[in-house]
């Protein structure tokens, strides 16, 4: 199933870059999204965070909403 990532930028860090468009990935149709965390943040910490903002990163903080802001079931 082919997912589109996208972080509010407001969400970001201060010192990351915002010219973050988006990530996309192939994830498998019975699979649970907390499964693909660890590739989003691989994603994130190489693209858009510099050192300190991936620090203050925090997994647990995370969640998924779909496009209309609703939140994604896990």
């Amino acid at each position: 199933m082919p997912l589109e990532i996208r972080v509010d930028s407001k969400e970001l860090p201060a010192n990351s870059n915002r010219g973050l468009e988006c990530y996309f990935i192939q994830a498998p149709r019975v699979s649970y999204l907390p499964l693909l965390v660890p590739d989003i943040k691989k994603f994130l910490v190489d693209v858009v965070l510099d050192e300190e903002g991936a620090k203050i990163l925090k997994e647990e903080d995370w969640w998924f909403e779909a496009e209309d802001g609703s939140p994604l079931k896990w």
